[in-house]
C-alpha cells in the first residue's frame, strides 16, 4: 500500500491516478466530506444532546480508500483492455498472413519452370531469363504481399530475380545453406541479408526446388515478403477503427528480446528501439489478466503505458516468434470522450440508464463485479442509513428538550449533518455510478474489439483464397494439359497429383477442381460422387469462370448449399487457365471449394477465446454464415434480440458479457443471460 494525496492505495495504483482524472476528481469531492464529517463529529460532542456520529465518520473513513482504489482499479483495467485489443489484432492479423506465406513457398518451389531454369545451361539460362522473370512477375501481380521473388542455385549464385534494383549476383548467408538442408515444408528467416543490401532486416520465405525425382535440390526458391507495407495495412485499420482516426496510442511489433520490428510512429517508437517484454498478458488470448499486465514504461523522456502480446496461433502456426505491441502516453492513457481522447461509445451509460431488472441482473455478476465491488453499495446505503438514524433520534431527543440557545445550536448541526449527508449520498453516488459505467463500456469495448478481429480476419481470409485461384490458374502444366486437344491417363494422373500437393499446403479447402472448356471435370485433390473427372459442371460460377476476360479476374459463388461440399453453405472460387503464350484464350478454370464450416468457426472461437461469451458472422436479415455455437448452425436464423441493430452487410456479432451502451452497443437477454453486443 501507498499513500497517495493522503489517502491510502495499492502501490500499483499510486503513480497512475494523478492521471485519472475523474478518479481524482472522486478523491477531492470525497477528501472535502471527510473534513466536513470531522468537524461535524466534533461538534456533536460539544452540542451535548447525544449527537453522535463518530461511527458514520469512521464508516466513511474506511469505505473512501476502498471505492478510490476499485475506480482506480477498473480505470486501469478498461485501458488495459484496449491496449490488449490492439497489439492482439495487430499481431493475429499479421500471423494469419504468415500462415499463407508458408504455403505459397511450397507451392512455387514446386513450379516446373523454376526447376528447368535452375538445371539448364548458361545459354539456356541467358535465353529464358526474360520469360522466367515475367511468368514471377504474373505470380506477383496476383499476390502483392512479396517485394522480391529470388531464385538461388545451391552454391548461392542468383539465377533470377524480381527486384533488379539490387546488383547481388551471389548469397554468402549461412541461411541459404540452412534453407536448401531443411526438410520442413518451408523455411523462414528474418534478419539482414547480402541478397538485399542497404535493405535493412527482410522476412523470408525459402523452400529447396528438387530436381525431377525429387530426392536433390537444384535450386532454392526465396519470397520476400512486403513487411513493412503490411504492416502499414494494419495500423492503418486500427486508427481507422479509432473514433478520432488515430488517438494517442501508438502500435508496434516486437521480437522475441522486445525490439521494435514496425512501428505505427516511427519518430516515438522508432524501429531498432528496445521496449523489452516486460508487460506481458498471462497467457495468448487471456484478457481477463490484462490489468495486471500493462506496465509504466519509460521510453523516449516520456512514461507509457504498455502492454505486449503474443500471437494466437493458427492451424498450429505462431509466427516467427514476434508480439504485437500497444502503448499510450501515461497521461492519455485514461483520458474519456469528454476529456479530448477516444469517443467511447459506452461514456454516459451507467446501470442506472438501464431497466431495473438489467441492473439487478448485472450487479449480481460475478464476471464483472467481483463481491468487493459488490459490496461498496450496500457499505455506502448503510452510512445513508445511519446517518437518517441520527439525525430522526437527534430530532426526537430535541422535541423533549425545553427551546433555548443549545437547541437551537443542535438544530443548526441536525440541518447541517442531512444536508452533508445528501452530499455524501450524491458523491457516492456519481462514484459508483462512474465505477459501473467504466466496468460497462470495458466490456463494451472488449466485445467490439473482438467482433472488429473476427470480420477483419475473415476478409483477409477470403482475399487469400481469391488470389489463389488466380495464382494456380498460372501453373504450366494445367495451362498445358487443357490447351491440348486430349488429356491422357498420365497426363491426368500428373494433374491429380499436382492438385493433391497443393491441397496438402493449403489446408483451408474442401477440393481443388481442374475443368476443361465445356465445364468438365478433368481432375480433382479429393474424388467423391460429385467431383470426379468426367462430372459436367453447370453452375452459374463455371460459366462466369469461363467467360472471364481480364487475366487477373476471378469469380465466386454465392454463400450457398453445394454438392461439391456435401451440401452445406460454402462459397467456391475460380479462375480461368488460359493457354500458354495467350493470356486471351481460355482453355479452362480451376475451382476452389472452402472448407466453410470449420474455417469460420475456428475464426470466431479464435477471436472471442477468453471472453465468456460467443461470436457469430450473419448476413442482413439474420442468416448465420457461421458462429461459436453448436446451437447455431449455418444456415439459421439469429435470433432477433441478437441481431445488430440496422445491419446492412456481414457482420461479426461479438457477445461477450453483460452490459450496453445506448449509442450502439448494447444488452440483450438472451436464454436467460444479458450479453453485450
Amino acid at each position: 500500500m501507498a499513500q497517495y494525496k493522503g489517502v491510502q492505495v495499492s502501490g500499483e495504483l499510486a503513480g497512475l491516478l494523478r492521471h485519472m482524472d475523474e478518479v481524482d476528481e472522486h478523491r477531492e469531492a470525497l477528501q472535502m466530506l471527510q473534513g466536513a464529517w470531522d468537524n461535524l463529529s466534533m461538534l456533536g460532542e460539544l452540542s451535548g444532546m447525544g449527537v453522535q456520529i463518530g461511527g458514520v465518520r469512521s464508516a466513511f473513513g474506511q469505505l473512501t480508500p476502498r471505492l478510490l482504489n476499485h475506480l482506480g482499479e477498473q480505470a486501469l483495467r478498461k485501458a488495459g483492455l484496449a491496449l490488449q485489443a490492439q497489439g492482439h489484432v495487430a499481431i493475429d492479423i499479421l500471423v494469419r498472413n504468415l500462415f499463407e506465406r508458408t504455403a505459397d513457398i511450397g507451392f512455387l518451389a514446386t513450379d516446373h519452370e523454376l526447376r528447368r531454369h535452375a538445371e539448364a545451361d548458361e545459354e539456356q539460362r541467358r535465353s529464358g531469363q526474360a520469360a522466367l522473370i515475367e511468368r514471377l512477375r504474373e505470380y506477383r501481380r496476383n499476390y502483392s504481399v512479396y517485394d522480391d521473388v529470388v531464385l538461388l542455385a545451391p552454391d548461392g549464385s542468383v539465377l533470377a530475380r524480381l527486384d533488379q534494383r539490387f546488383g547481388a549476383a551471389h548469397s554468402r548467408d549461412a541461411w541459404v545453406g540452412e534453407a536448401l538442408a531443411c526438410r520442413q515444408p518451408y523455411f523462414e528467416r528474418y534478419g539482414a541479408t547480402d541478397l538485399r543490401p542497404g535493405a535493412g532486416p527482410s522476412l523470408i520465405y525459402a523452400c529447396p526446388v528438387l530436381a525431377a525425382d525429387g530426392r536433390r535440390p537444384v535450386a532454392l526458391l526465396a519470397l520476400c515478403f512486403d513487411l513493412a507495407d503490411e504492416c502499414r495495412r494494419i495500423f492503418a485499420a486500427l486508427g481507422a477503427h479509432h473514433a478520432d482516426g488515430a488517438g494517442w496510442t501508438v502500435i508496434a511489433l516486437l521480437d522475441a528480446a522486445g525490439t521494435v520490428i514496425a512501428s505505427s510512429d516511427a519518430l516515438q517508437l522508432p524501429p531498432g528501439a528496445g521496449v523489452g517484454l516486460g508487460a506481458l498478458e498471462a497467457e495468448p488470448g487471456d484478457r481477463a489478466g490484462a490489468a495486471g499486465g500493462a506496465r509504466v514504461l519509460r521510453f523516449g523522456g516520456r512514461r507509457w503505458l504498455a502492454l505486449s502480446c503474443a500471437a494466437q496461433p493458427y492451424q498450429g502456426y505462431a509466427g516467427p516468434g514476434w508480439y504485437g505491441h500497444a502503448m499510450v502516453p501515461l497521461e492519455h492513457a485514461f483520458e474519456s470522450a469528454t476529456d479530448g481522447g477516444a469517443p467511447d461509445e459506452a461514456d454516459g451509460c451507467s446501470l442506472q440508464q438501464l431497466p431495473a431488472p438489467v441492473q439487478a441482473a448485472l450487479m449480481a455478476s460475478p464476471q464483472l463485479f467481483s463481491e468487493a465491488l459488490r459490496d461498496i453499495a450496500p457499505s455506502a446505503g448503510g452510512i445513508e442509513a445511519e446517518l437518517k438514524r441520527t439525525v430522526w433520534n437527534g430530532n426526537v431527543a430535541l422535541g423533549a428538550q425545553p427551546p433555548g440557545r443549545d437547541a437551537q445550536f443542535s438544530r443548526a448541526l441536525l440541518r447541517e449533518i442531512g444536508r452533508t449527508g445528501a452530499r455524501t449520498r450524491d458523491v457516492f453516488t456519481r462514484a459508483i455510478a462512474n465505477m459501473n459505467r467504466t466496468v460497462v463500456s470495458a466490456m463494451v469495448e472488449d466485445s467490439r474489439a473482438r467482433a472488429a478481429l473476427a470480420i477483419d480476419i475473415m476478409d483477409r481470409n477470403l482475399y487469400e483464397r481469391a488470389n489463389d485461384c488466380r495464382w494456380w490458374a498460372l501453373t504450366p502444366l494445367f495451362r498445358e494439359a487443357l490447351a491440348a486437344p486430349a488429356i491422357d491417363a498420365a497426363m491426368q494422373t500428373a494433374l491429380t497429383g499436382v492438385l493433391k500437393t497443393i491441397h496438402g499446403l493449403y489446408t483451408v479447402y474442401a477440393n481443388l477442381l481442374l475443368f476443361d472448356r465445356q465445364g468438365k471435370v478433368v481432375a480433382v485433390s479429393r474424388a467423391d460422387a460429385e467431383a470426379e473427372p468426367g462430372r459436367l459442371l453447370g453452375q452459374d460460377w463455371v460459366r462466369q469462370c469461363l467467360a472471364l476476360a481480364d487475366p487477373h479476374a476471378y469469380g465466386v459463388s454465392p454463400y450457398e448449399p453445394s454438392a461439391l461440399y456435401g451440401g452445406e453453405l460454402t462459397c467456391i472460387y475460380a479462375a480461368a487457365v488460359r493457354a500458354p503464350g495467350d493470356a486471351r484464350r481460355v482453355v479452362g478454370g480451376i475451382a476452389i471449394v472452402f472448407d466453410a464450416g470449420p474455417q469460420f468457426q475456428a475464426m470466431l472461437v479464435d477471436s472471442v477465446a477468453g471472453g465468456g461469451g460467443f461470436g457469430a458472422f450473419v448476413e442482413p436479415g439474420g442468416r448465420v454464415v457461421a458462429s461459436s455455437r453448436a446451437d447455431l448452425p449455418p444456415g439459421s436464423l439469429l435470433p432477433a434480440e441478437l441481431l445488430p441493430a440496422g445491419a446492412a452487410e456481414p457482420a461479426a456479432v461479438g457477445a461477450v458479457a453483460p452490459t450496453g451502451s445506448p449509442a450502439g452497443a448494447r444488452v440483450v437477454s438472451f436464454e436467460q443471460q444479458l450479453y453485450a453486443l
